[in-house]
């Protein structure tokens, strides 16, 4: 008995063992080859040197190195240097493909590698020079046009170099002064001027808000806060109106009658027995919900004047509301009909303060402003 169960498990081992390598022929068969090959690379993690699973890894891999080798060869043979950088992309799946196959199959297209390198290395020199060429004039059309749109684009161009450069290669010691001189080209100046208008008490909160402005500008922005905008690319005013709030009620009422006990009458009964009788009455109070909301408003104005053809934002409007809400009951008639649910709450809360509403309704101003002008 114990000899037909050992049997049984080794028969159960050896048809586990043919289905995994099934599965994986079956998706090589089918042109999975991805797939085959890292069903295969996880098999070989448990069962390593399984001689098979083993064929069936160089098989796989052989198939995607073929695809990718085949997918350099056209790419790196267009016109348009964006082919020529997914052809490096080709050059990286293959390694990647190696890099896990090494694991089983140590020797594997040690020299098919070194060529590939060879042929990465000269296409990465192509883009390298390309990227150079292109950056370097387009800065030059940026100085001489001052077109600061040109020269983002020279900067962006010269970053590409940096992806691509090798110590041999000529001007790699002035790339980042071309990215410098790029950036600077591509700048466009605000000159700003904020105005907390006739708000008592709020104004140092306005100038506290736009503190960290002059850091706001990004890459190609250049922020300065001044006393009077002007001069420039854009100058650009932001003027705040008064805040301002304002409360509106609502209400809603509803009655409650209650059976209640008012008193005992004295009765005799047949045998001269006295006893007391209650007297019911019907009560009836009323209860008024009232909702009370305060809005607190704000508005500010942004004007802007372009100095020069480099300016391309405009002017705008932006309006922020803010509310405070509360709830609360008036209560009249006979309380005793009213439940107890709404004697809880019959005293009237505090609105949120007006310098409160202000700081909130300010805090979304600042943000919508930041991002409409400033890169957030």
């Amino acid at each position: 008995m114990e000899q037909i169960r050992v049997t049984s498990l080794g028969w159960i081992l050896v048809l586990m063992v043919l289905v995994g390598c099934q599965s994986i022929e079956e998706l090589f068969q089918a042109g999975e080859y991805e797939k085959a090959f890292n069903a295969a690379d996880r098999r070989l993690g448990q069962k390593p040197q399984e001689e098979k699973t083993l064929v069936l890894l160089e098989q796989s891999l052989e198939a995607l190195i073929t695809a990718q080798q085949e997918q350099f060869a056209t790419l790196s043979g267009e016109s348009e240097p964006a082919q020529w950088e997914k052809a490096l992309d080709a050059v990286a799946s293959m390694d990647k493909y190696l890099t896990k196959a090494r694991a089983h199959l140590p020797d594997v297209y040690l020299e098919e590698q070194a060529q590939w390198w060879k042929d990465a290395l000269a296409l990465e020199e192509e883009l390298y020079y390309h990227y150079l060429a292109l950056g370097k004039n387009q800065l030059k059309q940026s100085l001489a046009e001052d077109n600061p749109r040109v020269g983002q684009n020279a900067y962006f161009n010269l970053r590409r170099v940096i992806r691509y450069q090798k110590d041999h290669f000529e001007e790699v010691d002035s790339l980042q002064n071309y990215l410098s001189e790029a950036q600077q080209a591509g700048t466009i100046y605000y000159k700003v001027a904020i105005n907390g208008g006739f708000n008592i008490g709020l104004r140092m909160k306005v100038e506290q808000a736009f503190m960290d402005l002059n850091r706001k500008g990004g890459l190609f922005i250049d922020v300065e806060e001044v006393f009077i905008a002007t001069g420039g690319d854009c100058a650009i005013d932001i003027n705040f109106g008064e805040f301002e709030a304002n409360s509106r009620e609502s209400s809603s009422k509803k009655d409650f009658e209650e059976r209640l006990i008012i008193d005992y009458l004295v009765q005799t009964d047949t045998s001269g027995n006295e006893f007391e009788e209650p007297v019911y009455a019907d009560v009836t109070g009323t209860v008024e919900t009232v909702t009370s909301t305060k809005i607190g408003s704000w508005e500010v104005r942004v004007d802007v004047r372009r100095s020069t053809a480099n300016c391309h934002i405009f002017s705008e409007r932006y309006r922020e509301e803010v509310t405070s809400t509360i709830e609360y009951y008036r209560l009249s008639g006979d309380e005793r009909a009213i439940p107890d649910r709404f004697k809880r709450n019959s005293f009237k809360e505090e609105h949120t303060s007006d310098e409160d509403l202000a700081e909130e309704a300010l805090d979304n101003l600042v943000q919508s402003i930041y991002r409409g002008y400033f890169n957030g």
